[in-house]
């Protein structure tokens, strides 16, 4: 395997950074100087159009390249639509295995019942069991 070393030009500027567009984060980066113009690259040639200000999911905060905050979306399990505001209306305990929430849209949730909290649960059964609580 060869080594590859940049020039002291390239070495100490600093690199552009963007993301190709589309999902996953693990892509690589570009690798061209950082006020560029035209097409991105990455360490493996991979080209892909810079993307016009203001549609990227990155903004920029200050020297810092800051992700937008990713938006909660659930499928409403009583009338199956998408809501952009969820709400929890019941929590499934496993034994083996993560659990999970069980979402509804805020119009829907009326339907449910609070979710109980399982440390009064546990309380309940307490009290049952002539332990006190």
């Amino acid at each position: 395997m060869t080594s590859t070393t940049l020039p002291a030009s390239m070495a100490s500027a600093e690199l552009c950074g963007a993301r190709p567009p589309g999902p996953g984060r693990h892509l690589p980066p570009c690798v061209l100087p950082a006020e560029h113009e035209g097409e991105h690259r990455d360490a493996f040639a991979a080209t892909w159009e810079s993307t016009p200000t203001g549609t990227d999911t990155e903004v920029r905060a200050g020297d810092e390249r800051v992700r937008a905050a990713r938006q909660p979306v659930r499928m409403c399990v009583r009338c199956c639509a998408i809501t952009a505001a969820p709400v929890v209306v019941s929590e499934v305990h496993q034994s083996s295995g993560p659990g999970f929430n069980v979402y509804a849209c805020p119009e829907c949730a009326s339907y449910y019942p609070p979710v109980p909290d399982v440390l009064d649960l546990f309380n309940d059964r307490d009290r049952r069991r002539g332990g006190g609580g």
